[in-house]
């Protein structure tokens, strides 16, 4: 009976946590940060363009070699 009480427990810990990093690496946002928190669209933008932009730049630095 004890060896079942810490499997289920085990469980469900690592569902809760399995959850919340997986739901955060979706995000892109570090895995142990708050999984509920807003995020304002500004900052999600933010972020969105300086990637296009970094691969925009790598793209034409490989282009021009």
């Amino acid at each position: 009976m004890r060896y079942v009480n810490g499997l289920i427990i085990g469980l469900l810990l690592g569902g809760i946590l399995g959850f919340a990093g997986g739901y955060n690496h979706g995000r892109n946002a570090p895995i142990f940060s708050n999984p509920f928190e807003k995020r304002d669209l500004g900052s999600r933008l933010e972020r969105a363009t300086e990637n296009i932009l970094d691969e925009a730049r790598r793209q034409i630095h490989d282009a021009t070699r």
